[in-house]
């Protein structure tokens, strides 16, 4: 018996340990952050692809919609309408996007938005690679990581959801934020800074996959302090990154 309570006290401890540890909170709350955002990526990509088909459908039968049927004329002309709107939206966005990049010294590139964007703009400014080579890539490091001789070591609370994630990464349009962010630092052996459009520093990842803490530091301050850096800018509402190659 008191073999069995002092295991008991053991794992009791642990869990302390594991809860007044910042950075696995931090890890946490950040998966669960990002497991959100995979979801309503999934989510948004599924709508997409049901209005893609309606659309479809749609034109194959333009000829058959008369002014015998309003409703219908006037439901593509409300779709017509809300792409317009989207369009215009996103435009915007990038607007301002390549504006932000321009002040590093970087020239805009458009990606595509599909939940490839991140994959697409590093195969854009890295140009050593294709979105598939870059996931297959990320892939293997994660493997590795799992098995335990990559650059990433993970939180045992944390690899099966991890395990999930890298699982993703051999489908296109699969996107799970925190891993994939670190396994392309680690694998282009770079620094990857991530802002808003506000120019708020979401994530800086350090050429080892790490994950740097930048609690107080404004976007020019981050991006003087490393230069040589990746810069990408994500528009939370769309879920897109976009980014530019340096001059």
């Amino acid at each position: 018996m008191p073999a069995i309570e002092g295991g008991q006290n053991a794992n009791r401890q642990t869990t302390v340990t594991d809860e007044n540890d910042p950075a696995l909170a931090r890890a946490l709350a950040l998966s669960r952050k990002s497991q959100q955002r995979d979801e309503q990526m999934r989510s948004a990509r599924e709508r997409a692809d049901v209005a893609k088909a309606i659309q479809r459908s749609l034109d194959s039968d333009t000829s058959k919609i008369t002014e015998s049927d309003p409703a219908m004329t006037q439901g593509l002309a409300s779709s017509k309408e809300s792409d317009a709107v989207r369009r215009a939206k996103a435009i915007r966005n990038e607007r301002k996007a390549a504006a932000i990049l321009e002040k590093y010294h970087r020239k805009f590139v458009k990606t595509v938005r599909d939940g490839d964007c991140f994959y697409d703009g590093m195969s854009k400014i890295r140009r050593d690679a294709s979105i598939t080579g870059l996931r297959k890539k990320s892939y293997d490091e994660g493997k590795r990581c799992l098995d335990g001789n990559g650059k990433l070591q993970f939180h045992p609370v944390l690899t099966s959801l991890f395990q999930k994630q890298i699982e993703m990464l051999k489908e296109p349009r699969n996107y799970a934020e925190q891993i994939d962010l670190r396994l392309m630092a680690c694998t282009q052996n770079c620094r990857i800074i991530v802002c808003d459009l506000d120019e708020t520093v979401i994530n800086v990842l350090g050429p080892e996959g790490e994950l740097e803490e930048y609690p107080k530091k404004t976007l020019s301050e981050v991006m003087g302090q490393h230069p040589e850096a990746e810069l990408f800018v994500f528009d939370g509402k769309d879920k897109h990154y976009m980014t530019a190659r340096k001059k």
